[in-house]
């Protein structure tokens, strides 16, 4: 009996002792079990700049028709996906700031409740300019509610709800305008909360210009001129800079040379860039083999979305069509992830004042078509007389008779690898003129949106019909917007 009792106990002692420190026994000090709020904002600000720039390459160029691949062109033939690896992204990072806005909450820090709210405003911009009505209000709420089969919000009140893109960068400028908390994690801004109210104050002009044409902007707008700071130089553009070394190069400095050959200038862009005599051509793409080669350089541009046999039966010698400029493949730290630029709020307030949303009339309109243009080419590193002569030349001088023709098409210039921008401009305006690429397996629309994915189906199948049903039965990739023109 004693070897036994003695077993019994050992036993209750060390019952005892483990219950009595189970929890600092079991918890690793180098594992805490809730996130920082600024490795949240460095994690997003980061992988929001580089998928807007990864998306751009990959899908928004051909869609704006900046460029043109000779290969691998479904998007560009309108023969689309769902896109739903960028579709999960955006819920992913949505979740996440709004997990730095609830800690910001938390904390008292109202610079990463605000900063969130900026973010959120671009994650949720993205999703509904890009799919239509989806998830928002109800998203992101299983594991908080136990909520997996969110409801669709209309694109109208994922723009103009309270807790909408408008309103959240209203309060996060009021937040921003009124707090002195200490931050870190911001690889953007470096905490100075002055340019976060520059950029969330330029954002919300971009996202008030968009929906112009469904609703009258014309006050806050100018509230916003009046009263709030917006960018006042190219230094303050909201972007990221790629760095020289892994991991953080411009995506196309590492592929296979056989990758980065398949994107080339397009035909729109030649057009325009030779029409206009554009210096940023010489950036942005490259003269042809053929070209130099033969002592004349030329910047030539491929047809957009063209099956094979098409290229073949024009007889087209690829290397007699312009490649993307060196900055976009030797340099592997001369590209930036832009968000918004300097350069595209003056074209926002150049076509405000044109059409009267904001003071100045065609005056004012005229300037700030001029600092736009000025303020692009000079990003580029281009100054001195190509600027001069440039706004010198008759195609570009201010017309008011076309004015808007020209500012969108400066703007659309100006945008170029920003995202989806180029195209959603297109949708808004109808500029500049697109015409359906060639071989398009949409009857020659240009579409308006994307497919839904298919997980959505079978895992949110109620909402997923509710929605469909809206649209008139069918996942329609012509279906026409909230702020479409």
């Amino acid at each position: 009996m004693k070897p036994s009792i003695l077993i019994l106990l050992l036993a209750l002692f060390c019952t005892h002792a483990c219950t009595d420190n189970f929890e600092e026994i079991n918890t690793n000090p180098n594992s805490p079990d809730k996130v920082n709020p600024n490795l949240i904002l460095s994690n997003t600000l980061y992988q929001l700049s580089d998928n807007l720039t990864r998306q751009a390459l990959d899908r928004g160029n051909g869609l704006a028709q900046y460029t043109a691949k000779f290969d691998f062109n479904q998007t560009e033939r309108y023969d689309f996906d769902s896109n739903v690896n960028y579709w999960n992204l955006l819920y992913r990072m949505l979740r996440e700031v709004n997990t730095q806005i609830e800690l910001g909450k938390e904390q008292g820090n109202a610079g990463y409740e605000a900063i969130g709210l900026t973010l959120k405003s671009v994650i949720a911009s993205q999703l509904t300019d890009l799919w239509g009505n989806v998830p928002y209000s109800e998203a992101i709420q299983g594991k908080s509610d136990n909520r997996f089969k969110p409801a669709y919000d209309s694109q109208e009140a994922i723009y103009k709800t309270d807790e909408g893109i408008l309103n959240n960068l209203r309060k996060a400028n009021e937040l921003l305008k009124n707090t002195n908390d200490l931050i870190a994690g911001d690889i953007m801004y470096d905490g100075d909360f002055l340019l976060w109210r520059k950029f969330t104050n330029t954002l919300r002009l971009r996202y008030l210009l968009r929906i112009s044409n469904v609703e009258d902007v014309s006050a806050e707008m100018q509230q916003i001129v009046d009263e709030e700071p917006v960018f006042e130089n190219n230094a303050e553009s909201a972007l990221i800079d790629y760095l020289p070394s892994a991991p953080n190069q411009f995506p196309l400095h590492t592929v296979r040379f056989g990758d980065f050959n398949f994107i080339k200038m397009s035909d729109t862009m030649e057009e325009v860039l030779n029409t206009l005599n554009d210096p940023r051509k010489q950036v942005w793409f490259r003269p042809t083999s053929v070209s130099v080669e033969a002592g004349s350089p030329a910047y030539k541009g491929l047809p957009v979305g063209l099956f094979r046999d098409s290229q073949a039966q024009l007889g087209i010698d690829f290397n007699d069509v312009s490649l993307l400029g060196e900055n976009y493949r030797e340099i592997p730290d001369a590209v930036d992830a832009v968000i918004i630029s300097y350069s595209e709020l003056q074209f926002i307030l150049a076509e405000a004042a044109h059409r009267g949303l904001i003071t100045g009339g065609n005056s004012q309109a005229e300037a700030h078509y001029n600092l736009g243009i000025t303020a692009s080419i000079a990003y580029y590193g281009i100054t001195g007389s190509p600027v001069g002569d440039y706004l010198q030349n008759p195609e570009i001088i201010f017309d008011e008779s076309k004015a808007v023709e020209q500012i969108i098409t400066q703007k659309w210039l100006a945008n170029f690898f920003v995202g989806y921008e180029g195209w959603l401009e297109f949708r808004r305006t109808g500029l500049p003129d697109l015409p359906p690429s060639m071989d398009n397996v949409n009857n020659d629309r240009v579409p308006t949106r994307y497919f839904y994915p298919t997980d959505e189906q079978a895992l949110n199948a109620e909402s997923y019909q509710d929605v469909i049903s809206a649209m008139g039965g069918t996942d329609n990739i012509n279906s026409p917007l909230w702020w479409d023109r």
